[in-house]
């Protein structure tokens, strides 16, 4: 957040789509979507609600 810097997001994910999709319902290796910290990083959070099957690679 331009406005904020302590509010970082972050997205989860690996480069081969085909290996996260090799593991239905596996944090691992695909990651765990998008995450949000308000404190510069020092807790995160998942803010992944309605992001059903989302490849995230870059925000």
């Amino acid at each position: 957040d331009p406005r904020d810097p302590d509010v970082l997001y972050v997205s989860t994910g690996i480069f081969d789509r085909e290996a996260a999709n090799s593991i239905p319902d596996s944090r691992t290796p695909g990651g765990v979507g998008i995450i949000k910290s308000t404190d510069g990083g020092q807790t995160w959070r998942e803010v992944n609600n309605g992001l059903a099957n989302l490849y995230v690679g870059t925000l």
